[in-house]
């Protein structure tokens, strides 16, 4: 099971795979296609993949940029710009977006009720 929120746009072309138990807040943008900055090339869609993991949590407003992986259990703090990977049980906040500290279990039996196979 996943939770995406509504108005949430989500652009398909290059692939998107969202792992179980991710929650997708509302206002947040996933895109999978970008332009080139050259002029004469920038009417021709460059289309690159978004994967993101297990027990992801990305904040309202969030925008997540082509080619962009987030590991699992991490979570993408709201207004977040992600642009460049994010490895997992990390948070990532700000424009862009970047690393502030990393997830702790307090109750390692929490994460295997929450972790679907």
């Amino acid at each position: 099971m996943m939770l995406v929120f509504m108005h949430s746009p989500i652009f398909l072309l290059g692939g998107v795979k969202i792992g179980s138990g991710t929650m997708i807040s509302r206002n947040c943008s996933i895109t999978t296609v970008t332009h080139s900055i050259n002029s004469a090339d920038r009417s021709l869609g460059i289309t690159k993949p978004v994967t993101i993991g297990r027990n992801v949590w990305i904040g309202t407003g969030a925008i997540i940029l082509p080619g962009v992986t987030i590991g699992d259990y991490s979570v993408v703090g709201a207004g977040a710009v992600v642009t460049k990977s994010i490895p997992a049980m990390q948070v990532f906040v700000g424009n862009p977006a970047k690393f502030l500290k990393e997830v702790k279990f307090e109750n390692v039996t929490t994460l295997a009720c929450h972790d679907e196979q």
